[in-house]
């Protein structure tokens, strides 16, 4: 529900152009309650880049509405969230994860449970982008992890249709949709996510799953770890789905299959700027998987 009228009264200032647009995304229901950065077309063709005369690409249907998550509406997303144009492959990955149908998107988003798709980010690109895997990974204050996150929930919103007074149940809702990202620590000591799920130690990937509120575990009664995780009440209701982002240092790859239709840019060499394609990648075990090469 948006501010009543009688709330409004002299917002925004009078010839506040920027304020207005904003206020505009509120009354057009595009928000999540916080603020946003209008999505004009100037702002949605810098964050496309070189992919803007792809922009009707369709790249997944979102429910319950089944809308259609283009590139330019998926961008759209990412610019109201804040996101800048690196960060749109990840926001893209995680879309096409969710869409699986295995996943089952519209029971995570419609259901009366308490959950929220998750995204993890694991590999080479958590530190090339700047996602926060350390203390404080899951607080506010790092822009990677909170426009990504918004993005990829904004896009469930306003292209799937599930939000706040519409076909969402939630009967107590979930603080992480407003943004729910992960990002693995490339100091950890575990096996990192990417070769456990059977991915190359120097791919990345981006991982979507539904799950509860974060818990903080604490038992003071043993010092093993075997018997706190017993006692761990951690668990996810849905399955997980995996998508890869391919990192390389130079050049580009010869894609197996292009079902999205990016195809390399005719500016593309060794030594660009950074800048990403999407290709079809076999999935490892059950996963639904795609491939995003970078430059």
């Amino acid at each position: 529900m948006d501010t009543p009228d009688r709330f409004r009264a002299g917002w925004p200032p009078a010839g506040d152009e920027h304020a207005a647009q904003v206020e505009r995304c509120h009354l057009m229901g595009w928000t999540d309650g916080l603020p946003v950065l209008p999505p004009t077309p100037e702002r949605v063709d810098a964050l496309l880049g070189r992919w803007i005369e792809r922009r009707h690409e369709l790249i997944a249907t979102l429910p319950p509405a089944q809308g259609e998550a283009t590139l330019e509406t998926i961008a759209a997303n990412c610019v109201l969230a804040g996101c800048v144009p690196d960060h749109l492959p990840v926001v893209v990955a995680a879309v096409q994860a969710m869409a699986a149908r295995r996943f089952n998107l519209d029971a995570a988003v419609t259901g009366v449970n308490s959950v929220s798709p998750v995204v993890v980010i694991d590999g080479p690109i958590v530190e090339r982008l700047g996602f926060n895997s350390g203390a404080g990974a899951m607080t506010a204050g790092n822009r990677a992890n909170g426009t990504v996150g918004r993005a990829v929930q904004l896009c469930i919103r306003n292209i799937g249709g599930a939000g706040l007074g519409g076909i969402d149940a939630a009967t107590h809702g979930h603080p992480g949709k407003y943004s729910y990202l992960v990002a693995g620590s490339p100091t950890s000591p575990w096996e990192p996510l990417r070769t456990r799920l059977g991915f190359a130690a120097g791919d990345s990937i981006v991982t979507v799953y539904s799950a509860e509120a974060p818990l903080c575990i604490a038992d003071m009664g043993h010092d093993d770890p075997l018997s706190i995780l017993r006692r761990s009440p951690v668990r996810s209701p849905f399955p997980a789905r995996t998508t890869r982002i391919s990192a390389r240092n130079s050049g580009w790859s010869s894609p197996r299959n292009m079902p999205l239709g990016w195809p390399e840019p005719a500016s593309a060499r060794t030594g660009s700027p950074p800048s990403f394609t999407i290709t079809q990648a076999s999935p490892p075990g059950n996963c639904e998987a795609t491939v995003c090469t970078a430059s």
